[in-house]
């Protein structure tokens, strides 16, 4: 951007360049030059350069010098110039329009995220309560069912002991009365001879 202003030409270019820093950054939370300049957004420039002299009468540093807040004025002031130089400027002023609808967009995005997120994190509360009462009724629900299965399971295993032992001591029957009738056989049919004498 050429400035005319011979004299003023470095300032200009330092504001024009602070101004498009400030505006590319999207610095617009910091405060609303609407609000600093006390206008409308819908203002017009008449209205926009009309608030900034009347204010500027105000808060000049020359005109408060022997206040006690000389940097508070000071900071003021500079504000105020920074929203005028910014809201002066139709290409600026529409640059700055664009930031601040973004601004207030994600603004807004961002409170509706938040409550989202809270939500979000009592439905997760009610949710894990929701889950501990469950664990809680299917203990308790299916507590005597893991009960009655475990001594069922016991009774099983002690019945499985008692039928091998009586097989064990059936099978020990079976061969001793095989044994002895074996022998009965033997000794019948196969009497033991005689010796003479």
């Amino acid at each position: 951007m050429k400035f005319l202003w011979c004299c003023r030409s470095n300032q200009r270019l330092l504001w024009s360049l602070s101004a498009r820093r400030q505006l590319s950054s999207g610095d617009v939370s910091c405060s609303n030059h609407y609000s600093i300049l006390k206008v409308s957004p819908n203002a017009s420039q008449k209205q926009i350069k009309a608030a900034y002299y009347k204010q500027s009468l105000v808060l000049h540093p020359d005109r408060n010098l022997d206040s006690e807040n000389t940097s508070d004025t000071h900071a003021k002031f500079s504000e105020l110039n920074e929203a005028y130089k910014i809201l002066g400027n139709n290409k600026w002023r529409k640059e700055y329009d664009q930031k601040l609808k973004i601004h207030n967009h994600y603004k807004n995005q961002k409170s509706v995220f938040n409550s989202d997120v809270i939500e979000k994190d009592s439905v997760r509360g009610s949710i894990q309560q929701r889950s501990q009462q469950f664990d809680t009724w299917t203990k308790s629900h299916y507590q005597g069912s893991l009960q009655k299965r475990n001594h069922r399971q016991n009774k099983d295993s002690l019945r499985q002991n008692i039928s091998r032992e009586e097989s064990k001591q059936q099978s020990l029957r079976v061969t001793i009365v095989l044994s002895v009738a074996l022998m009965a056989f033997v000794l019948v049919f196969f009497p033991p001879k005689k010796k003479d004498k």
